[in-house]
Formats: C-alpha cells, sequence, structure tokens
C-alpha cells in the first residue's frame, strides 16, 4: 500500500469518528491528499521465527513522521499569523491548529530525520546597581510590594547612599587626576577607582550587581531531507513537497486603490500585477505548524485504519508556536557526484528530475516559548503484554 493512500485511510477513519486526540481532521483545500515521502510503506518481518522469507514480511503498522502543516493566511477568514493582534491571536496558547482548520491548505508528511534537538534560551544581564543604586532600589521594591515609602524615607535613603558613594567618589576623582598629570607630562599610564583602592586599601568597591532576566530567545528549527525516489511516482510527490512549501513561503502580490496613485498614475491600479498599481502590496505568506505524529494502521473490522496521534517522541521535541518557513534550499546534487536524472529506459529524452537530492528547510518560531506550552502531566508509561524473543 502506498503512504498516500495508508494516510488517507487513517484520515478517513478519523473522520469516521473512530479515534480521538491529535487528528488532522482536514486534509486541506490544496487537493485531497496529502504529500508523503516516502510514498512507499517500509516492510517488517513477519511474527515467524523459522525459515524467514522474502513473503514473510508485512507492511509496516506503526511509522512516525515529521508533520507540515501549511495553513493560508489571506483570503476571508484567514488564519492569524500573530501572536497578540487581531482575532484568533494564539497570545499564551500554544498553536494545536484546531480553530484553524478551515485555514488548512496541506499537510505534509516526511520521515523522521536524524537532526532532532530540542533547545531553549533564556538571556540574562549583569546589571551594575552600584552603592547608590542598590539602596534605592530597595525603596522601590518595597512600593512594587505594595508597600508605603514617604517623602521622609526617600530623602533619608539618598542621604544614607550619598555618605556611602562618598569614599568611591573620592577614588574616582583621584585617579581621573593621576591619569590628568601622566597626560601633561607625556607619561604612559592610567588607573581607575577600583584599581587606586586595591594598591591604596588592598580593597575594591563592591559593584553591588544583580543578574536580571531579560527575556527569551525564539527558536528556529533546521531540517535536512534526503530525497532519492525510486520510481516515477515518488520523483512526482518529491517535486510536489518542494513546490508546495517553496510557494507557500513566498508572498504574492495586491493592487492598491487609484486613491494611492497621484495623477495618471492611478490609471495603473488594477492593470495587473505587471503593473505599479497591480502590485502595490505584498501579501504576507503562510504559516506553518509542526508535530511529529504516529500514524497506527491497526486495521479495524471494517477495514479501515486507526487516526493520526501524537508519537512518544513528541512529549520530548516539541513544536509549541506558529512556524513561518524562513529558508528553503535545495540541492539537485544530493550525492555529491553532479546532476543525474531519473530517466525511463524506454524513454530516455524526457527525466523525473534528480536521482538524489538534498532538502533544507528552516522554520522559525514567531513567538518565544513560555512554561504554559510546554507544561503538561507527568506522563505515565505503561508496559505492553510481554513476548517471547
Amino acid at each position: 500500500m502506498a503512504l498516500s493512500d495508508f494516510i488517507q485511510t487513517a484520515l478517513k477513519a478519523s473522520l469516521d469518528g473512530q479515534s480521538t486526540g491529535d487528528i488532522d481532521v482536514n486534509m486541506g483545500s490544496g487537493g485531497t491528499a496529502p504529500l508523503v515521502y516516502p510514498r512507499e510503506l517500509p516492510a517488517q518481518v513477519g511474527k515467524s521465527k523459522d525459515n524467514i522469507r522474502e513473503d514473510d514480511t508485512v507492511d509496516t503498522q506503526y511509522i512516525d513522521y515529521l508533520r507540515i502543516q501549511i495553513f493560508k493566511t489571506q483570503g476571508a477568514g484567514g488564519a492569524n499569523p500573530y501572536t497578540w493582534v487581531g482575532d484568533g491571536a494564539s497570545g499564551t496558547q500554544p498553536f494545536q491548529g484546531r480553530s484553524e482548520q478551515n485555514n488548512l491548505f496541506k499537510s505534509i508528511y516526511l520521515y523522521l530525520p536524524p537532526n532532532l534537538n530540542e533547545q531553549y534560551g533564556a538571556n540574562y544581564e549583569t546589571t551594575t546597581l552600584g552603592a547608590a543604586g542598590a539602596g534605592l532600589a530597595g525603596e522601590a521594591s518595597k512600593l512594587a510590594q505594595g508597600g508605603s515609602v514617604t517623602i521622609e524615607d526617600a530623602t533619608d535613603t539618598l542621604q544614607k547612599m550619598a555618605g556611602t558613594a562618598k569614599p568611591q567618589f573620592l577614588m574616582n576623582a583621584a585617579a581621573t587626576a593621576l591619569g590628568a598629570v601622566n597626560s601633561a607630562v607625556g607619561s604612559d599610564g592610567s588607573i581607575s577607582g577600583d584599581e587606586l583602592s586595591a594598591i591604596t586599601t588592598k580593597k575594591i568597591f563592591n559593584p553591588y550587581q544583580e543578574v536580571t532576566f531579560r527575556g527569551v530567545q525564539y527558536r528556529s528549527h533546521n531540517f535536512t531531507f534526503k530525497m532519492a525516489p525510486r520510481n516515477i511516482k515518488e520523483a512526482q510527490e518529491c517535486y510536489r513537497i518542494v513546490s508546495t512549501l517553496r510557494e507557500r513561503m513566498l508572498p504574492t502580490y495586491s493592487a492598491g486603490t487609484k486613491d494611492e496613485f497621484p495623477g495618471s498614475a492611478g490609471n495603473f491600479v488594477g492593470s495587473g500585477v505587471g503593473s505599479i498599481g497591480g502590485a502595490r502590496y505584498l501579501n504576507i505568506p503562510d504559516i506553518f505548524r509542526l508535530a511529529i505524529v504516529r500514524v497506527e494502521a491497526t486495521e479495524t473490522e471494517e477495514g479501515n485504519f486507526s487516526a493520526i496521534r501524537p508519537a512518544g517522541i513528541s512529549k520530548l521535541v516539541r513544536y509549541p508556536t506558529k512556524l513561518v518557513l524562513s529558508d528553503l534550499k535545495i540541492d539537485a546534487a544530493g550525492d555529491g557526484q553532479g546532476y543525474i536524472s531519473l530517466k525511463n529506459l524506454a524513454d530516455t529524452f524526457h527525466d523525473y528530475g534528480p536521482v538524489s537530492m538534498n532538502l533544507e528547510l528552516t522554520f522559525k518560531e514567531t513567538q518565544f516559548v513560555t512554561r504554559e506550552m510546554v507544561q503538561d502531566k507527568p506522563q505515565v508509561f505503561t508496559q505492553g503484554p510481554s513476548t517471547n524473543a
């Protein structure tokens, strides 16, 4: 069974209400079938332990994929690509795509690449308060915690901090004077207040530093897929996958109005994409959602297969936000030996693209990840029925 047929059967079972969970309830307006590579199901050895032969193999029934869902942003009710602005903004919640199903353009299923990484980064900076700053920050902290600070309290604090800062001020002034003397006599050498204090008193001034949180880093996800089609159908599927991703990551033009163009320039409006007015705006591209899913091909009595569910590894490797496809790179000489085309021996004039190619994709998250997006209930793993090896 071809993988696309396999997944379509699984999706049909989902639509018939035979399964729940993370379900691809709409195969997309970009065509009825999802795009899948590789198309052919890998085979696994049957249950027979004796005299294993080629006819002992059966279709694999559990397969994990990287699923790429494409959501249209343009048109009536298009998917909202933003976090905080407009209807359908994701806000603090992970992007599930359920409310965006009407805007689902296409789902693409690719084999799990070898570079499945999970990385988070938080930004911290060292802030120097100084003696006076530390005292004033303490008073500000009282206000932040709902306390009260009178003018008398603030004045008293300032006076105390001024006295505390006086030795450091004098040491800095002395260091500046020494630097001026060296410069006046043409001598090299400079010294800071801290350095002068260390030499004269064997002490330096406490900078009163704090490490402050400055936000969370936006993440990027890079994938490399090696595509080596084994037949014409797979070659066509590889082309469709590349073509779909390439088209949906790019903007389109839309026309302006005559009011936006003074004088005779208004005549260009509505004259087509090749005109000035017909290309007044760039429509933002589509947004994407990634997930690692498991297609369970357990056959039911009705002959259907069960639905698409999150794979076990999805508990570790997560893509909780809306994404944009920022980079797409195609290496048509995937084996590094130059370009070789896939041909039919009966018709060597026509070819079906490269024998092997590398597809590199870079997705960028459109919001930073917070605890609410990754926090879930503890996972309980259960052991299945034991088998004799």
